[in-house]
């Protein structure tokens, strides 16, 4: 049986953390240049989220099919890959990072504008309005911490965390289907909540060492596998999969 745990997952998470918190901070210098001193969160534009949101999806569409390409050329050394291998797993790898891409692009802005629109009420709330003066001033650490809120660092660990086991996942899945016979009841799903900021997971424990064909059983939304949550980092142990491959 193979582990699908691709061997670079931790340093390929840790590039996507990366590339998405180099977006997150231009977001924010942006915010700063946009509302000015005193912020003012009139200044900036709908289409700024719109922007951003297109901008996470292109680079979030590169590290995914990366992601499930490096999982599925993994996976697939423990299987029997035919000739159309590689273009097979290139358009499933294009397909799933498009849709993933867009569902992370979409999600951010909501999130983005949520957490912008509690820090435009909060600016109104310390603003006279009769003579527009600040009644009480917010301080430029308090604005940093809300900014961190629209666009921070921690997002994009959660991000990055939950999509490259999303991307772990599908690609080994995809290189299971077509090199190894599909997957099997027997596949094992396998908890490593060392390798987590959120520590042992309840959900994932009651998974631990439990084979496919029980899953959904234990936990409706399990049935595709890892991600359980936001920081899960379960995997799967194949049982189709080659030993010594």
């Amino acid at each position: 049986m193979a582990v699908m745990e691709y061997p670079g997952r931790n340093r390929d998470e840790g590039k996507f953390a990366e590339r998405l918190a180099a977006l997150s901070s231009a977001e924010r210098r942006e915010l700063r240049d946009l509302m000015g001193w005193p912020p003012n969160a009139a200044n900036v534009p709908d289409s700024f989220f719109e922007e951003a949101a297109e901008r996470r999806r292109t680079e979030s569409y590169a590290m995914l099919y990366l992601l499930f390409l490096a999982s599925a050329d993994y996976h697939a050394g423990f299987g029997e890959p035919d000739d159309d291998f590689t273009d097979s797993i290139d358009q499933q790898a294009n397909e799933w990072a498009e849709d993933r891409s867009r569902q992370l692009a979409t999600r951010y802005a909501e999130r983005s504008r949520g957490a912008f629109s509690r820090l435009a009420q909060r600016l109104d709330a310390l603003t006279d309005a009769t003579s527009g003066r600040d009644k009480i001033a917010m301080t430029k650490a308090e604005f940093e911490d809300e900014l961190g809120k629209v666009a921070g660092p921690d997002r994009d660990a959660e991000t990055a965390a939950t999509n490259t086991t999303a991307a772990q996942t599908a690609g080994g899945d995809a290189a299971a289907k077509d090199t190894m016979g599909g997957d099997s009841p027997s596949d094992t799903w396998v908890n490593q909540p060392h390798l987590t900021r959120t520590g042992p997971c309840e959900r994932c424990e009651a998974l631990h060492d439990k084979p496919r064909s029980e899953w959904a059983s234990i936990d409706s939304f399990s049935s595709d596998g890892p991600p359980l949550h936001d920081y899960c980092a379960c995997i799967i142990v194949y049982a189709n999969a080659a030993v010594g491959a």
